[in-house]
């Protein structure tokens, strides 16, 4: 019974889903967007896949600090070596991967070079940037549907939104303890398009300066 109405727990904040639905998608996103601005910093090994034509694979390793420096080093096999900094004036220099790898190059934020398997750009990668469009993306919903889970014996929010457009369905998978995405996956019919998957999550990590200069 108790795990029926308490979701998640973080921070002092408490998640309640009653049992006729009483949490909405809007409330679930802006306790997302609630967590990450009391996040200062963190790291995170993320996996991309995409299946639009085969299959493809990107492993990364992400930081972020407040507000908006990034760094991102591609471990393959998707352009293996590569690696981005990113800070909030807008400035992106990166490596190119390869035997490239030595140069830096400074970016612009329409480089096709940011983009990863999924389509995805570099510059929006971060936990905010994903809040942020999903609330922005609220009109486009259609219908949504909020489910509960274990993964591996941790609780978690499933947020399903039903758009009509190429891509129909978009599922995100929240740890329901620390507030956290691990996962996106995106649906065009009952075709998995793409994942997106988040593991060995550390926050409030300190990050040196060094980190983001390239």
């Amino acid at each position: 019974m108790f795990f029926r109405l308490i979701i998640g727990l973080y921070l002092g904040g408490i998640i309640i889903m009653n049992q006729d639905g009483g949490l909405t998608r809007e409330g679930l996103l802006l306790q997302l967007k609630d967590r990450f601005d009391n996040i200062q910093s963190y790291q995170c090994n993320m996996s991309l896949k995409s299946f639009k034509e085969g299959h493809q694979l990107q492993n990364q390793v992400l930081w972020y600090r407040r507000a908006g420096y990034i760094r991102i080093e591609q471990k393959g096999p998707f352009r293996k070596g590569a690696v981005v900094v990113i800070h909030p004036d807008g400035n992106i220099r990166g490596h190119l991967g390869g035997w490239l790898s030595v140069l830096t190059v400074t970016l612009k934020p329409d480089d096709p070079r940011l983009l990863g398997v999924t389509g995805d750009s570099a510059l929006t990668a971060d936990y905010g940037s994903i809040i942020k469009s999903a609330l922005e993306d609220s009109q486009k919903v259609k219908r949504y549907k909020i489910s509960k889970d274990f993964i591996e014996g941790r609780p978690i929010v499933i947020l399903e939104s039903f758009v009509e457009e190429e891509i129909s369905l978009y599922r995100m998978i929240i740890d329901a303890e620390d507030m956290l995405i691990v996962q996106i996956e995106r649906y065009k019919g009952d075709k998995l398009i793409s994942a997106v998957s988040w593991k060995d999550i550390q926050i409030n990590i300190k990050l040196s300066d060094e980190l983001f200069k390239l």
